[in-house]
């Protein structure tokens, strides 16, 4: 071979033992980019998931703070009489919530006295949302898992009133009182805080009239009735009918994030502008699209006067919660249906 001829061989011969070490090393580089941006993906993950947990957490274990003046710094200084009436409506919370049973309403375990006028309240831990925070994360939820909120609500009403003795009537129901299962992964929900609630007494209560409302101006006004709000002589008469308006301002508000009646109004200023008492009527939004059947529920649920409107065992057995709707516009919802 001429020395020319093999000098040129030698040069392809490293050319190409260049180039193969030279891609083989890109491909390490590659492959090891690649895989610290699978890493990096999964870490993002984990965080945002850890985030997520966070914010659930939080929203679980805060609680609104009472407006008490503090004496001493160490000790609340209480008024007798708002003393009394803190002990009688936790006596009666308790006495009340102690004896449920039933796998749509949050367990209540225990209560003890842990310092002077503190009591503590053992109830069981449900790790995740309320409907509330769910909402004002997500605004709203398509008709079939809206639906599915409203069947399990509508199912812990009906044992309260029909395997309950005396029957009960939650009075406080809404969003916030609603508990999600396990965060935003799932369907179940749970109703709580029976703070509010009324005993249906049999000395007290009439078939036709129900019982006298003895805590007019208590409870959140965007969930209640008209005939909580009527002044007169004689205290209102109430009966499971409140708890069925709540549930189709609940429903209505799933569907369209955004109460059916003073949605931008404080609780000051739907009494000062009867904002419930002239509730007559309920008005649709055309979007997001429901279903008429839903609407029509709603409808029945909202009806103004209270003779009219179905109780909660009339509700129980309403089609609409018997049958699925017709159409839905949902595709994708980090809700999963669930039975009742």
């Amino acid at each position: 071979m001429h020395k020319t001829e093999g000098a040129v061989w030698m040069w392809n011969v490293f050319l190409f033992h260049f180039h193969s070490y030279y891609t083989h090393t890109n491909t390490q580089y590659d492959e090891v980019l690649r895989l610290r941006q699978l890493t990096l993906e999964r870490e993002e993950c984990d965080l945002a998931q850890d985030l997520e947990k966070l914010d659930r957490e939080r929203n679980v274990h805060t609680r609104e703070l009472k407006g008490l003046y503090n004496e001493d710094h160490s000790r609340f200084k209480w008024k007798d009489e708002k003393k009394v009436n803190y002990i009688k409506h936790a006596l009666r919370e308790y006495n009340i919530h102690k004896h449920l049973e039933h796998k749509r309403i949050v367990k209540l375990f225990d209560v003890f006295e842990i310092d002077t006028n503190s009591l503590c309240t053992v109830l069981e831990y449900c790790d995740g949302n309320d409907l509330d925070f769910f909402l004002k994360q997500n605004k709203t939820i398509p008709e079939k898992e809206a639906r599915s909120i409203i069947m399990q609500t509508v199912n812990a009403l009906k044992y309260l009133n029909s395997e309950i003795k005396p029957p009960v009537i939650h009075y406080d129901l809404k969003p916030g009182n609603v508990l999600l299962g396990t965060g935003n992964n799932s369907g179940e929900i749970k109703i709580t805080d029976f703070g509010l609630s009324k005993q249906m007494h049999e000395d007290a209560f009439d078939a036709d009239d129900g019982m006298d409302l003895t805590s007019q101006g208590a409870g959140t006004y965007w969930y209640l009735p008209p005939e909580v709000f009527v002044q007169g002589p004689n205290p209102p008469k109430i009966s499971s009918k409140v708890d069925v308006w709540s549930v189709g301002c609940i429903f209505y508000q799933c569907l369209y994030g955004r109460k059916p009646y003073g949605h931008n109004l404080s609780q000051a200023a739907i009494l000062e502008n009867q904002t419930i008492l002239n509730a007559k009527d309920v008005q649709f939004p055309n979007r997001p699209q429901v279903s008429n059947e839903a609407k029509l529920f709603i409808r029945r649920c909202l009806t103004y006067q209270a003779r009219d409107r179905p109780d909660v065992l009339q509700l129980s057995e309403d089609e609409y919660l018997k049958s699925y709707p017709k159409r839905t516009t949902a595709t994708t919802s980090s809700l999963l249906f669930c039975p009742k």
